[in-house]
């Protein structure tokens, strides 16, 4: 791999650095930001969606490859139905990490030539 392919793979690894964190709040209360990214959990099986909205007998959402303000797209769904929801978190502390790990590998590789022989 070329190392001028360092700074692209250092990009993708960190928009990785997320996980996921158990929210019942979101069914309690007002709605979230629209892009906002959240699992829904069903015994349907599980959604990635945006744009949710809750009162007190339905949830509603758009898919996340939809965009949020799609209402053609929005689905809603019985709020006894949900099972739990998650949310996306950045992390960044493991941002800190991976870009301080992914930083000393680029000096440390900057002096060596690329796949066509040049620096």
């Amino acid at each position: 791999m070329s190392h001028r392919a360092l700074p692209l793979l250092a990009l993708a690894l960190l928009l990785g650095c997320t996980h996921w964190v158990k929210d019942e709040t979101v069914l309690l209360a007002p709605a979230p930001e629209p892009r906002e990214q959240f699992q829904i959990f069903t015994a349907a099986g599980t959604v990635r969606a945006h744009g949710v909205r809750s009162d007190s007998m339905s949830l509603s959402y758009v898919s996340y490859v939809l965009p949020p303000d799609c209402d053609s797209c929005r689905v809603t769904i019985p709020l006894a139905t949900v099972d739990s929801v998650r949310t996306s978190k950045l992390s960044p502390g493991r941002n800190a990490v991976l870009g301080a790990v992914i930083i000393t590998i680029m000096y440390l590789f900057k002096d060596y030539p690329s796949d066509d022989g040049t620096y």
